[in-house]
């Protein structure tokens, strides 16, 4: 286990500090990235396994807590699901990093700051002993993504900022301390007390937005978290090429580290390009594809279809299409039960490049769907606003989805020759 991860760069993603194999109740295997006894990790994740196993999730995220402060990402794997025979992976993350940063964020005096998911349980904090417990009712359930809220006999500014679908940060500064704050070395001014109340409103101002630029917009702390809390992917193809290794010698396992080495080494996570070609934007998704393919075997089928391979040399923002076939593949294989048909069709029409990404799958009502929501379908959205910052709001996504019929999205952008 610990060669194949080697091999395949995890430990460059930082995602776990160690991982166990459990067949039923035996323990079959364990590597670590961090310095952990063998018997803190057998205690860890054996007390892990005995709380999940008569669980029928097949993926959990548990909570850490004050006394052990690590998240575990637990997946389930049953061959036959008639049986009860199961294995269970279990991944331990330490969130000391992730608490090291939000203190960072929250360096104003007071400040308090929250990873929470959306039950509102605590999984990272400015003050360890919030780990695991339910988030205050006031300030969960406050509304829009800036509020006033009063915690503890105090007033705080509260500013909520989502990292993905799952997760979201919440920030707080008092705003007494910033008033205090922003007094010192004003003393000379307080006589002229209708000068000092104007001020204050203006000050106060700049210095909440100042703070709200300095720890919310902050993009690679929240990249980071993102990066932390998003190890879903790569973790269920790891233990699945684990699971096949295990059991068989099949030329598939080989085919799916191959694919696998061949999307880390392609720098996918790192590269920083805004624009690629066509051709290298469809490398990227038939690596997917073929890992998710072995994966779901016969319940995926795919077809990459391009009119004229002059189109492969035309410019796409880097990762517009991939988490659209994401979509897809989640929606039209995890959500649906019967078996899935992934098409992407790259064509020309008017000066223009359309790549229609279509499925099978469970649909949805595009009426209810919002682009510009803060909430709603986090990779359209970002897909979108990228392809529209870049070329103008006469690209973009066009979306049609029928519930249980299917989705197709199109995706336009001008036809310019990639260089």
């Amino acid at each position: 286990m610990q060669r194949v991860l080697v091999y395949n760069n995890v430990w460059n993603f930082d995602l776990f500090d160690y991982l166990t194999v459990y067949e039923n109740e035996k323990l079959l295997a364990y590597t670590y990235t961090k310095s952990y006894s063998t018997q803190q990790i057998i205690d860890r994740t054996g007390k892990v396994f005995y709380a999940v196993k008569n669980d029928t999730a097949y993926n959990q995220m548990i909570p850490p807590s004050y006394e052990d402060q690590t998240i575990y990402t637990v997946l389930k794997i049953q061959s036959d699901f008639d049986s009860e025979d199961a294995m269970y992976i279990i991944g331990g993350t330490s969130v000391a990093g992730l608490n090291e940063r939000l203190c960072s964020m929250a360096s104003f005096e007071g400040a308090k700051a929250f990873l929470i998911n959306n039950k509102g349980i605590v999984y990272a904090s400015t003050n360890p002993e919030d780990l695991g417990n339910f988030l205050n009712d006031q300030l969960f359930y406050a509304k829009g993504q800036r509020a006033q809220v009063r915690f503890a006999g105090e007033k705080y500014d509260l500013i909520r900022k989502r990292v993905n679908n799952d997760f979201q940060i919440l920030y707080m500064f008092p705003k007494q301390a910033i008033m205090r704050q922003t007094l010192i070395g004003m003393e000379s001014l307080i006589i002229v007390s209708v000068i000092i109340a104007v001020l204050m409103v203006f000050i106060l101002t700049l210095v909440e937005s100042s703070y709200e630029a300095r720890h919310l917009n902050d993009e690679a702390e929240i990249k980071f978290l993102q990066h932390q809390m998003n190890p879903h992917f790569l973790f269920n193809i790891l233990l699945t090429i684990q699971i096949k290794a295990k059991m068989s010698k099949d030329e598939s396992v080989y085919k799916m580290i191959s694919s696998l080495s061949s999307l880390l080494r392609a720098g996918i996570y790192k590269d920083e390009r805004g624009l690629i070609s066509i051709e290298e934007e469809l490398k990227y998704v038939e690596y997917y594809l073929s890992l998710q393919k072995e994966r779901y075997e016969d319940k995926l089928t795919y077809n990459i279809i391009v009119d004229d391979e002059a189109l492969k040399k035309c410019e796409i923002p880097r990762l517009s299409i991939e988490p659209i076939v994401e979509n897809a593949v989640i929606h039209g294989v995890e959500a649906c039960d019967r078996p899935a048909l992934v098409t992407i069709n790259v064509t020309a029409e008017g000066g223009d490049l359309i790549i229609h990404v279509t499925d099978n799958g469970v649909g949805f009502d595009v009426d209810e769907m919002d682009l510009e929501s803060e909430s709603d379908r986090v990779g359209l959205r970002s897909t979108q606003k990228r392809i529209q910052l870049i070329y103008g709001k006469e690209y973009g996504l066009d979306v049609v989805s029928y519930k249980d019929i299917g989705t197709d999205i199109a995706i336009r952008v001008p036809q310019k020759k990639w260089v």
